[in-house]
């Protein structure tokens, strides 16, 4: 998949599947949402009071989109970035990147296991 503009929102094609990932702020927050491949609102990806940002990588075959965001982990400043993971059906939202501040996060290779246990204990190292 890619990211053409699309007026003022971007887009993420699933080519596996023919559906598109769109980014709006609908809601009045910017959060992740699944179309069918004839434009038709299948569901939100991501939702509440906070603000889903920029897609990481995309598990077609998992179906399962990484991405970061800011603004929902409690007690935190608003502009601290996490990565997270989420079906595309909206269940199972993770916070993969735990502890306060701001998380700098790459991608697009596949964001297999073995990189994330890798990204944790890159992490986990630099608190010390």
């Amino acid at each position: 998949g890619y990211w053409p503009l699309v007026g003022a929102a971007r887009v993420r094609y699933v080519e596996e599947t023919g559906e598109m990932i769109w980014w709006s702020e609908r809601s009045g927050w910017g959060h992740f949402y699944l179309y069918d491949r004839d434009g038709k609102l299948k569901n939100p990806i991501t939702a509440g009071d906070w603000r889903a940002s920029r897609i990481v990588d995309l598990d077609a075959k998992a179906r399962t989109l990484y991405f970061t965001g800011n603004a929902r982990e409690p007690g935190e400043n608003v502009y601290n970035h996490h990565l997270y993971r989420v079906k595309l059906d909206g269940t199972g939202l993770t916070l993969l990147t735990p502890g306060d501040g701001t998380h700098s996060i790459t991608g697009g290779g596949g964001m297999g296991q073995r990189h994330l246990r890798m990204l944790r204990q890159a992490q986990h190292e630099d608190l010390f």
